[in-house]
């Protein structure tokens, strides 16, 4: 089997990167103790709700690509043709 040399997708990868950095944000906002959960309108209040949420499109992005590297992914351990 020949393998060719690996062509890295390096912003994609970033893109990654980032996604993992917003849901540790996300994780060290919602578990780390802290109670920024105010009812006025505040700048901390607004900084919650924007790590709250950006964690959460992080969990999907994260997922969108790790399927797609896994599907670009050129040694297949099951080929259809040859079953």
């Amino acid at each position: 089997m020949k393998h060719s040399p690996i062509k890295r997708q390096t912003n994609i990868e970033l893109l990654r990167i980032i996604s993992i950095i917003m849901i540790i944000f996300h994780h060290f906002a919602v578990h780390g103790g802290f109670n920024w959960e105010a009812t006025a309108i505040t700048i901390p209040h607004f900084w919650y709700n924007f790590i709250v949420i950006g964690g959460k499109v992080g969990v999907n992005i994260f997922i969108l690509i790790s399927g797609y590297f896994l599907i670009t992914k050129q040694d297949k351990l099951f080929d259809v043709k040859k079953f």
